[in-house]
């Protein structure tokens, strides 16, 4: 309803107004647009930024939301039109990222936006009709969706085929590095290093033996016909 997620924005403006939170949690406003791996910022754009989400999720919620776990904390922001970019580690890929931002394009660069969309009763439907209108378009004129394709960035948690064994298997890995050998409508193809979680790699691997994470679950959930998963088919398009 609107006046939830009134009451959602009210206190997350207060969480992000008290400075002693920005060790966890902070508003940032890009210099220039970012990559995904970056955060998926955009120019000018206020955006939120989670240094740290365990710190988060056990210390500061808490404080200003009734429900005070991570996963509602997420799930409100991606109701009202945010979207979630983890941080790439460069770094050091065996460790996990524990940042991400949240982006809203209609947001400005104050943190007084934030404030102003509350007022605005149409800014959850907005972007709900949005999202759905471009589904639609795609679907009905049979366009292709650019960047359509999985955008994996080096230290993000994939599944990775080893193709070296008698058997294929897919294992637990961090992309180490990768190569962009060619652009389709659908994105670049790829080719990534692979440092699986054994400590094997594979400098050499095709984007169609890489997974992120999420996607592979998902897909391993999809073929459970224990499980069922609505709102998820598969499409096949002949001609790629």
């Amino acid at each position: 309803s609107h006046s939830k997620s009134s009451c959602f924005l009210h206190w997350l403006h207060l969480m992000l107004s008290d400075k002693s939170n920005s060790h966890a949690v902070s508003w940032v406003v890009p210099l220039k647009n970012e990559l995904i791996c970056e955060g998926g910022g955009v120019k000018d754009v206020g955006k939120i930024v989670v240094h740290d989400i365990a710190l988060l999720k056990d210390s500061i919620l808490r404080e200003y939301f009734d429900k005070s776990t991570f996963s509602h904390f997420e799930k409100m922001l991606l109701e009202l039109g945010f979207r979630k970019h983890y941080h790439c580690n460069h770094k050091n890929t065996a460790t996990k990222t524990n940042s991400c931002s949240f982006v809203h394009t209609k947001l400005g660069k104050s943190l007084q936006s934030l404030l102003d969309q509350s007022k605005n009763e149409n800014f959850q439907r907005e972007a709900q009709s949005t999202s759905a209108e471009s589904a639609s378009v795609y679907a009905s004129t049979n366009q292709k969706a650019p960047g359509i394709k999985e955008d994996l960035c080096v230290g993000d948690v994939v599944f990775a085929c080893w193709l070296k064994g008698v058997r294929k298997r897919w294992y637990l890995g961090r992309v180490k590095s990768l190569k962009v050998v060619g652009e389709t409508e659908y994105g670049q193809v790829r080719r990534y290093s692979i440092l699986f979680d054994d400590g094997d790699k594979d400098d050499n691997l095709d984007e169609i033996w890489v997974w992120g994470e999420e996607s592979y679950l998902l897909e391993t959930a999809i073929e459970d016909k224990k499980r069922k998963i609505f709102g998820v088919t598969h499409c096949f398009d002949s001609n790629s």
